[in-house]
């Protein structure tokens, strides 16, 4: 019978270690990543040293500062961190041509046709873990067995630079004495009503459930779970599939939630990436819109095209209705990012609707894009634009993504306990306990990296 060999990759905290490849000196130390403007911002991600002083993701930064003076607080850098996870991509690729990227710093690696290449999985997750921790000074705990599920519950159980190997076939009986909330996809809902209602703590206690009496409490979820529970997944690893698109993106010079503002950005975006495509004669099949709000959250959303198309008019127009349905939230917008994905190339239809009026609207808008494109071709995208595009959106954007740069990149934040205000002043008193302040990067430590990690720190 045919044995799976599936390595999944953990490097805990991921943003938190990238952050430490450039600066050492935050190693051994309770670091936290969020935004650092306001005392409600929530905690994105935590070191392993703050989960030891109580601090979580979700907690808000004023609770996590009363709860740990020493805490270092960074602000995430998004760019930073795709730049890490494709290195990391192209660093497990050397091994197998299978794998699934999970989350950043997460990966699913199919062995399973690489024994006689790269010998056993075990050999091949220690030279994973070395190569790792050689050229990206990264430190990863590793799990193998025969399918996604266990594996993936495998490296959680272990700490950093270990590796451990379950035997194939007793998978049910390695899950059975871990904790539910090991179990991916259960969730804390999930998790309270069974420590709640069902007393149950261990996975093992859910694959001794007879289905019927899972059904009558989770519903059409229980067959889910109490395969799980048995450590059954057949789920195969799929490799990452990029189709051909054409994108843009903005980092706006000041954040704003003004529906006005941002939907103006957005048409400055749809009409660059829609002359790209009428140059290159290529159409859309389907939009995606990336939203990023001040506290580093992200909201995307996709909808397919009705027709497939390159005018600015058919393209806003569904860019227009992903942006108010992605844009629930009150919170001020810093970074947009549209995507239309190519639709192939099929042969059409003649069009044989004979509403002359439509006809008349499809050929004045043709015509007017054609005279735009043209003026722009020779005098550049800012010669013309519409009112409603605001007068920043025609700058580069390789000048506003260096400005985001230099605003994001290596920024520390360090706690320091409030002061009154002075005698006389007229300045309100502080409503926190302790006030937060951006400081300056030190100059980094040398450290032994590849030429790759080291110029994606730079």
């Amino acid at each position: 019978m045919f044995t799976r060999d599936i390595l999944y990759l953990n490097v805990s905290s991921f943003r938190i270690e990238v952050e430490r490849v450039g600066a050492p000196r935050l190693r051994e130390r309770p670091v936290a990543v969020a935004l650092p403007h306001s005392s409600r911002s929530p905690l994105l991600e935590v070191s392993r040293e703050a989960r030891a002083e109580g601090i979580s993701e979700g907690m808000t930064l004023g609770v996590a500062l009363r709860i740990c003076r020493g805490l270092t607080v960074i602000s995430p850098n998004p760019g930073l961190y795709e730049k890490a996870s494709s290195a990391l991509g192209m660093l497990v690729a050397q091994f197998t041509p299978l794998w699934e990227p999970h989350a950043p710093g997460h990966i699913f690696l199919d062995m399973s046709g690489s024994r006689r290449l790269f010998g056993p999985p075990r050999d091949v997750a220690w030279r994973v873990e070395k190569e790792l921790e050689r050229g990206m000074t990264m430190r990863a705990s590793l799990g193998i067995a025969a399918n996604k599920l266990v594996s993936r519950i495998a490296a959680r159980t272990v700490p950093p630079r270990r590796i451990i190997d379950v035997e194939r076939g007793n998978e049910a009986s390695f899950i059975a004495p871990l904790s539910v909330r090991l179990l991916p996809g259960v969730g804390d809902a999930r998790v309270r009503t069974l420590f709640d209602d069902l007393n149950v703590k261990l996975i093992g206690e859910i694959a001794t459930i007879s289905l019927p009496h899972l059904r009558m409490i989770f519903g059409a979820f229980a067959i889910v779970l109490h395969q799980r529970a048995l450590g059954l997944d057949l789920d195969p690893v799929r490799p990452p599939v990029r189709r051909p698109a054409s994108a843009d993106e903005i980092t706006l010079a000041e954040d704003t939630n003004d529906d006005r503002v941002l939907l103006g950005h957005l048409y400055s975006l749809v009409e660059q990436i829609a002359a790209r495509m009428r140059t290159a004669e290529l159409r859309a099949g389907d939009a995606t819109l990336t939203v990023r709000y001040s506290d580093g959250v992200e909201t995307t959303r996709r909808a397919d095209l009705p027709i497939p198309s390159f005018q600015d008019f058919d393209l806003y127009a569904v860019i227009e209705k992903l942006y108010f349905k992605a844009n629930e939230r009150r919170t001020r917008v810093r970074h947009m990012k549209v995507s239309f994905a190519h639709a192939e190339k099929r042969p059409r239809q003649l069009d044989l609707d004979f509403d002359e009026e439509s006809d008349d609207v499809s050929v004045r808008h043709s015509g007017l894009l054609e005279a735009l494109d043209r003026i722009r071709g020779k005098h550049g995208y800012a010669a013309v634009r519409f009112g409603r595009v605001p007068p920043g959106a025609v700058k580069k954007k390789e000048a506003i993504a260096d400005a985001e740069g230099q605003r994001c990149r290596g920024a520390e934040v360090k706690v320091v306990p409030a002061t009154p205000p002075l005698l006389g002043s007229s300045a309100p008193p502080l409503q926190l306990p302790f006030q937060v302040s951006l400081l300056q990067q030190a100059p980094r430590e040398r450290s032994p990296l590849s030429s790759e990690m080291r110029s994606l720190c730079a």
